[in-house]
C-alpha cells in the first residue's frame, strides 16, 4: 500500500526477520526462487527498437510505482515472449515480486513462473454470480 513497517507508530515493537523469512508464503517462495542468469538480465541488450522502446516504458513505470495497463501484440514470431522475458527478469533481479500469468496454457509454460490466469488466482472455471477468487492476501 506504499507504507512501509515504520511509517507506522508502534512504539517499542519491530519487526521479527527471523519472523518475516519463515511467513512467505508458498507463492512468495516460488517467486523468490526463480533462476535468473546474466545472460537473461543481459538479453535486454538484444532487444529490437521497438522491443527496447515498450521495455523501456513499462519499466520505467513499474521502477516508479506508476499505474498502467500494457499490451503487446504482435503476431506470432515478433519475440513478445522474449520481451517478457527480459521484463521480468531484470525486475525479479531487482528483488521484486512480479507473478506472471497468462491466458493459455502453452503461453504461460514460456515464462520463468508462469501460470494462467486461472490456476494463479484460483479463479473458479465454473462461473456462478456468488463465486470469487480464492487467492489469499
Amino acid at each position: 500500500m506504499g507504507r512501509s513497517f515504520s511509517s507506522f507508530d508502534f512504539g517499542d515493537l519491530q519487526l521479527d526477520n527471523v519472523y518475516l523469512r519463515h511467513s512467505k508464503t508458498k507463492e512468495i517462495k516460488e517467486e523468490l526462487n526463480i533462476p535468473i542468469s546474466s545472460e537473461d538480465i543481459n538479453a535486454v541488450n538484444l532487444l529490437n527498437e521497438e522491443q527496447r522502446c515498450a521495455y523501456d516504458k513499462i519499466y520505467r513505470r513499474v521502477i516508479e510505482n506508476g499505474t498502467g495497463s500494457f499490451v503487446l501484440d504482435g503476431p506470432g514470431g515478433t519475440g513478445k515472449t522474449f520481451l517478457y522475458t527480459t521484463l521480468l527478469v531484470n525486475l525479479r533481479a531487482r528483488v521484486l515480486i512480479y507473478l506472471a500469468v497468462a491466458s493459455l496454457g502453452i503461453a504461460a509454460a514460456n515464462l520463468a513462473g508462469g501460470r494462467t490466469s486461472n490456476s494463479r488466482f484460483k479463479i473458479p472455471l465454473d462461473i456462478e454470480n456468488n463465486k470469487s477468487s480464492q487467492i489469499s492476501k
